[in-house]
């Protein structure tokens, strides 16, 4: 990653939380399928599309991380663990992605649930599928911010 400005790196977190929103919409908008699974089958396909394009924003992908000096891996590899970050630096899988998707575990049953109750249930579960994205994918932003801000000023 070459080295750019708090302002630049600002801008991107902006940019990738508009994606993130847009992302946020759609997994709501399948959360209200009726279908089992329908949502969860969306919201890896979306985390899978999407989380990697926003670390690939910041220069955190793992191919881009691939081509840095070992000093600037260390600085990566060390401010994303102990942010507890998984995916800063890695290729993804199904796996890593419903591992996520666990964090937000709550969530989930209670929106398989109420996708059910006509209606009500199923705004209810739109609003549900559209935190939980938007939840895993600010998380995601905000840590790969944070890891970019911090590599940037070891630059300095």
């Amino acid at each position: 990653m070459l080295s750019v400005s708090s302002n630049e790196l600002d801008r991107i977190k902006d940019e990738c939380k508009a994606m993130a929103t847009k992302r946020a919409v759609v997994s709501s908008v399948a959360s209200m399928v009726p279908i089992p699974g329908v949502d969860i089958v969306a919201d890896i396909g979306m985390l899978m599309e999407v989380l990697p394009k926003i670390s690939s924003k910041f220069g955190l992908a793992a191919d881009q991380i691939e081509q840095l000096d070992p000093q600037s891996k260390a600085v990566i590899y060390g401010v994303a663990t102990n942010l507890g970050n998984q995916m800063i630096g890695k290729v993804l899988t199904k796996q890593l992605v419903m591992q996520v998707l666990k964090t937000v575990g709550i969530r989930l049953p209670a929106k398989q649930v109420a996708k059910y109750i006509p209606v009500a249930g199923q705004i209810a579960a739109a609003t549900l599928g559209f935190a939980a994205m938007k939840l895993v994918c600010e998380s995601h932003i905000n840590d790969c911010h944070r890891v970019a801000k911090q590599l940037a000023s070891s630059k300095r």
